[in-house]
């Protein structure tokens, strides 16, 4: 899946999504660490899922589908968790941490678009972390 990039006139505000969303991934990945120390840490918890909300919201806008599906689901497992219907688990570090793996991926591919670098054979496949996410979710 590759997302349908047509960016804004206003390059400035891809500019600063770019910016954001690498802050909010280093801030994650980070957390993700602290968590998997603490898995019933609900502040840790709730400000993960607030950057990928964040992520989220900011890539629907500029239309970047697959950052704002995946951001979407990590954010689902987290919601899970806040409302008691799973544990942290291995499993989810694990998920939590490819998710970032792939945003960062993601995110890479449309800093070289946005630099007009060729990126055109640059596909992520994101389904093997959905499947994924999914069954976790069951």
């Amino acid at each position: 899946m590759e997302d349908n990039i047509n960016y804004l006139d206003d390059i400035e505000i891809l500019k600063e999504f770019l910016k954001e969303s690498n802050d909010h991934l280093d801030s994650i990945e980070s957390k993700i660490l602290t968590l998997k120390n603490c898995t019933d840490n609900l502040d840790i918890i709730n400000s993960i899922f607030r950057s990928l909300h964040s992520i989220k919201g900011s890539s629907g806008f500029l239309d970047l589908q697959d950052i704002c599906k995946v951001s979407h689901e990590l954010e689902t497992i987290l919601d899970e968790t806040r409302k008691s219907k799973i544990k942290i688990s291995p499993d989810i570090i694990e998920t939590l941490y490819e998710g970032v793996d792939i945003l960062r991926r993601l995110r890479e591919i449309v800093v070289n678009k946005a630099n007009n670098r060729n990126a055109s054979n640059d596909v992520i496949n994101i389904y093997p972390l959905l499947l994924k996410i999914s069954t976790i979710l069951k």
